[in-house]
């Protein structure tokens, strides 16, 4: 199984799938390999949620675990 673990801005939940993960450059950076071409970007599953605080306790960002899907498809 593959797993990240990315910051994002907005809280995420479980129910949500992303893809198209980008640097700060906004550059996608993770694909699976496609008869030789890295050209297909991969699809995730949220597996949990935590925030991160700054010392006077408000939310600063999310860090989110992801697994990557065994449905490579956003159709369903």
């Amino acid at each position: 199984m593959d797993y990240l673990t990315i910051e994002t801005e907005e809280r995420l939940v479980k129910s949500q799938r992303i893809t198209n993960i980008r640097n700060q450059k906004d550059e996608v950076i993770w694909f699976d390999l496609i008869q030789n071409n890295y050209d297909t970007p991969v699809i995730y599953e949220v597996q949990g949620v935590i925030p991160v605080l700054d010392p006077f306790g408000s939310i600063l960002s999310y860090n989110v675990t992801v697994k990557k899907s065994e449905v490579q498809s956003l159709e369903g």
